[in-house]
């Protein structure tokens, strides 16, 4: 099941730290391996997306 909404928590351990440059990425997108835009990462497909 793939979630919809919610919060997204950082959390570090014992030590205060400062994050820098966190990066959200969308999991929708190509899935056709033979196209140059091509991302293995992606969870739902949208092959309108798709370049060759």
């Amino acid at each position: 099941m793939l979630l919809e909404e919610g919060y997204i928590a950082l959390q570090s351990e014992s030590h205060p730290i400062e994050f820098r440059k966190v990066e959200l990425l969308n999991l929708v997108g190509c899935m056709d391996p033979k196209a140059t835009n091509f991302k293995s990462y992606y969870v739902k497909a949208d092959n309108a997306q798709c370049r060759f």
